[in-house]
């Protein structure tokens, strides 16, 4: 059964954006109201025919596929965008994905994912080629340790907060007990206190933190 969401397919190859009408016409899954080879006649579209789904590859000429998607968000931010590449590259996947992407495909698959996407992103999910699942994991992986390390900033006194800026600065452990009038004993019990509120392991942790991080404390 044919849903009522109308969509556009922006591609620049003539081939692919055809083949990928087909795929979408035949399997009755939605209704293409437009086609574009360039972001700018994508966005030009958009504009005119206010579709529920892009269908977007991310290597376009001109205005990238990327900086398309998110003039199309600020052109109505509910569009939802189901981003098409060639490319394994986590860097392009997370752009997308901050620009609020709903799916992110892998061009070689899309024939056999595109109607499958359409379905789970009509029920309010994400969706992601398969093959790029590590993307994903890794994403989840990062935040949550962004999260850990944000909760831990939060427990950190202020003289821990005084020795990590002292540490970004290039300061050994016997320079920071002079500074702050402390013993070098007194000063490695604090590093190890700080380490274990923020869950940093290794010999450079601190160091390679207290340098990333100088200016949120």
């Amino acid at each position: 059964m044919q849903s009522n969401k109308n969509i556009i397919v922006v591609d620049d190859h003539p081939l692919i954006r055809k083949g990928l009408i087909y795929v979408l016409t035949s399997a009755n899954i939605c209704c293409v109201v437009g086609e574009a080879a360039s972001g700018e006649e994508a966005l030009t579209l958009v504009d005119e025919l206010n579709p529920d789904i892009v269908l977007l590859d991310i290597n376009l000429p001109g205005i990238s596929g990327l900086e398309t998607g998110a003039q199309i968000k600020k052109i109505n931010k509910k569009i939802e965008i189901i981003f098409l590449t060639m490319l394994n590259d986590e860097e392009i996947f997370n752009s997308a994905i901050d620009l609020g992407a709903s799916a992110y495909i892998l061009k070689d698959t899309a024939a056999t994912e595109i109607t499958k996407a359409i379905e789970v992103i009509s029920e309010g999910k994400f969706y992601l080629s398969q093959s790029l699942s590590h993307f994903f994991i890794n994403r989840k992986k990062s935040q949550a340790d962004f999260n850990n390390k944000n909760a831990g900033i939060n427990l950190l006194t202020t003289k821990e907060r005084e020795i990590i800026n002292l540490i970004a600065q290039g300061n050994t452990t016997n320079d920071i007990a002079e500074n702050m009038n402390l013993s070098p004993n007194t000063i490695e019990n604090h590093r190890s206190n700080i380490c274990r509120k923020l869950n940093l392991s290794g010999s450079n942790s601190l160091l390679k933190f207290a340098i990333e991080n100088k200016s949120n404390l």
